[in-house]
């Protein structure tokens, strides 16, 4: 009798398995965004603070699980990224890469340090300084002025790890960060989760300022008009 009622159990639960409506992604178009002043958590501890700040929500794609996430493409607006926020992006970008840890970044008069511990032979503590300029495409370079490494100034730094940064810091498997000959390399939308054109940064005491805007003969692909006002 209970190898009955088991398996009335079973054939009734696969019935209603089969029959129960697939999920389907909800009809939710491409949203405006409008902020005068305000904040925004694109992940968990870190705040960027926006002024003037306009953007589309587009959904990534029409199938789940990407239909449920969007992708913010930025038309204009200030985003301000504080040292605490960029130092802890930074450690979350660096992932399983244990060459290099206790990233801290900071910023000194009109210049962003990257400071952290690199492995080699034996762990070493270094620190890169230097200022950023927009190159389009929402990347933003920093060019390595200074190199030390407990006290090793760069001259010598370079002389003993190589001809350039990527040698000292490893070629980064961090996503967004990129070591080019003397130059490290930031992907703004994939740090930042913001899709658009950097058209200006400024280095604060308390952190980094991105103007975004539109560039003019950008070879970018165009971006979704706002909708119409009613």
């Amino acid at each position: 009798m209970r190898c009955l009622l088991l398996f009335l159990f079973l054939s009734s639960s696969l019935f209603a398995a089969n029959t129960r409506e697939p999920l389907k992604c909800p009809d939710v178009a491409s949203r405006h965004l409008t902020v005068a002043k305000g904040e925004y958590e694109p992940r968990p501890g870190v705040i960027l603070h926006l002024e003037n700040f306009v953007a589309d929500l587009v959904p990534q794609a029409k199938q789940l699980p990407y239909c449920l996430k969007n992708d913010t493409n930025v038309h204009q607006g200030r985003v301000f990224v504080d040292s605490a926020a960029l130092t802890r992006i930074f450690n979350e970008k660096m992932g399983a890469n244990k060459k290099i840890e206790d990233i801290e970044v900071k910023t000194s008069g009109d210049k962003l340090q990257i400071g952290g511990k690199v492995h080699k032979t034996i762990p070493l503590h270094f620190e890169i300084e230097g200022p950023l300029k927009p190159q389009g495409q929402g990347i933003v370079d920093m060019h390595a002025d200074t190199i030390h490494a407990d006290g090793i100034p760069a001259k010598g730094l370079l002389g003993m790890f190589g001809k350039d940064l990527g040698s000292l810091v490893g070629q980064s498997s961090a996503k967004g960060v990129r070591v080019e000959e003397n130059t490290v390399r930031f992907d703004v939308e994939q740090l930042l989760q913001m899709h658009g054109e950097v058209t200006r940064v400024e280095v604060l005491p308390q952190g980094v300022a991105l103007e975004f805007g539109e560039k003019k003969n950008a070879t970018r692909a165009p971006k979704a008009n706002p909708p119409a006002k009613k």
